[in-house]
């Protein structure tokens, strides 16, 4: 039987996708799962690693009915970052996963900064990162520290499920906070510091390679056939092949500058240039501001108001069989642009940009008057309001003349999110006609890993994607201007009440 397909799982933080594509990255067969978050203390969150394996053994076996294990080719896995798993030598979790919005790490951040230890990943060792919520379960749980054959990330931790190799990638290494800024290699002397033994840290090996095969106890288990080859793979993000389609069919130019919002879980907004957006591209003097910031609120909140305020639509959305996240867009859509003074700032669990694991949620100028839609709009906006100020931040005050703003991501699904997007940052919002681009990444790694292609620029050319849809700024982003100033205003306001001294830990 012809082996034509590429298996791509992502292990996100609020879903579980088993996706299967065909040599020219067209997606067969799609199957997701729910992943849990426990919330066990204020400013703690952990998701059960097991379920992330069951999910995977669901999702696979699902996509199995579809096509023969038989035709597949090669398997790639990309996940959330910055959650440390602890394993034994058979890859059973020992403890549950700190995944990234957990702050009980904040005290060993301080430490690890105060020791003088430089992160990886940004100006300061955070608590959102594994480097301090390793050293936490050091001075916490012992018996797990000790107890640990390796350390791992999701990711690296299901693949390992599959295969036994107990390895990682760069972009996974440096999502720990344990590596070196300059030489992507392990950071030893804060590991050292910690405590941690060398030899439980994994060995780092290219993303696209192929580092592993299906176990016959994998294979047992999900349905896949024995001695499938696996590669590395990365933490999910990175949307490069899709930029070099858009690239190819003329869709953004080479003079074009734009901006990337990802509207997910953890969103992040970035500044590209074809001049130096995409491998191979020729180097521009001197070369345009190019920059990417991550927030730490974005569609978990959304999940999180429709688990605590939702109710109501979650009923209704099960008897007619369709989405409560509609409805409470349907809500929204009857609110005024700002609220009507009511502003949100989204730091419900810390923030990544500016670093502040001390940043709480603030519903600021609520009045009698405002009701639930009011709540939600303000939750709508108040993550798009810090995209946009880190935005603006992170630009230092250069002008750029942007020629579009592009966004993925599960926000692109509500119509009234995105004009929000499109009002305030006043650009056009462009959407794909390809809805999962982390995994659509890790098929074309896969495909270079198997030598299906020889780079990852030859890969890319295979995808087709274009542009799905446009919202334009409206005639009424004018009435963002005071409410983003108020957000401001109240951020600034709030910097010396967010520190360790005000804080509830």
């Amino acid at each position: 039987m012809e082996k034509k397909y590429f298996l791509a799982i992502d292990c996100g933080t609020s879903a579980l996708k088993a996706i299967v594509y065909d040599k020219e990255f067209r997606p067969v067969v799609k199957t997701s799962d729910e992943t849990h978050t426990v919330y066990p203390k204020p400013n703690w969150a952990e998701q059960i690693p097991s379920e992330w394996w069951a999910s995977t053994i669901r999702c696979v076996k699902k996509d199995l009915e579809k096509v023969s294990p038989e035709e597949i080719m090669g398997i790639g896995i990309t996940s959330q970052g910055h959650g440390p798993v602890f394993v034994d030598a058979q890859c059973n979790p020992l403890y549950n996963c700190l995944i990234w919005p957990d702050l009980r790490a904040v005290a060993e951040a301080d430490e690890l900064n105060a020791a003088g230890f430089v992160s990886s990943m940004g100006p300061i060792v955070s608590a959102h990162y594994a480097a301090a919520k390793l050293f936490w379960v050091k001075r916490n749980l012992p018996e797990v520290f000790n107890k640990a054959y390796k350390l791992l990330i999701p990711k690296d931790f299901l693949r390992t499920k599959m295969t036994m190799d107990f390895t990682t990638d760069s972009r996974g290494a440096i999502s720990t906070q344990l590596v070196e800024r300059d030489t992507n290699k392990w950071q030893w002397k804060l590991i050292d510091y910690i405590g941690f033994p060398r030899e439980k840290i994994p060995e780092i090996h290219s993303t696209e390679e192929i580092v592993g095969y299906v176990t016959k106890t994998a294979s047992l288990e999900t349905g896949l056939s024995e001695g499938t080859p696996v590669i590395v793979g990365p933490f999910n993000g990175p949307i490069t092949p899709i930029l070099i389609s858009l690239a190819n069919k003329g869709k953004i130019k080479p003079e074009d500058d734009y901006i990337i919002l990802y509207l997910g879980t953890a969103p992040g907004v970035s500044h590209f240039s074809l001049r130096v957006g995409y491998p191979g591209a020729p180097p521009a003097e001197p070369p345009p501001f190019q920059g990417g910031y991550m927030s730490a609120s974005g569609g978990g909140l959304i999940k999180w108001y429709k688990e605590q305020f939702g109710i109501f639509e979650k009923e209704v959305a099960e008897r007619m069989d369709g989405s409560p996240y509609q409805l409470l867009d349907e809500e929204a859509s009857k609110v005024e642009p700002g609220s009507e003074g009511l502003i949100f700032l989204p730091h419900m669990m810390g923030e990544r940009r500016p670093y502040n694991d001390f940043a709480r949620g603030v519903l600021f100028g609520l009045s009698l008057g405002h009701r639930r839609e009011h709540f939600y709009r303000s939750v709508l906006e108040g993550i798009i309001f810090h995209l946009k100020l880190i935005y603006d931040v992170g630009r230092g005050g250069k002008e750029v003349k942007i020629d579009k703003l592009v966004m993925f991501g599960g926000g692109t699904k509500s119509r009234v999110w995105k004009q929000i997007v499109a009002d305030i940052f006043g650009y056009p919002v462009y959407t794909l006609t390809e809805e999962e681009a982390a995994t659509l990444n890790l098929a074309c790694m896969i495909s270079v890993g198997l030598k299906v292609y020889p780079d990852f620029t030859e890969a890319a050319k295979h995808v087709d994607v274009d542009f799905k849809d446009v919202t334009n700024p409206s005639a009424e982003r004018v009435k963002y201007e005071k409410p983003y100033a108020l957000f401001k205003k109240v951020s600034e306001s709030l910097e010396p009440v967010f520190t360790k001294e005000w804080s509830a830990y």
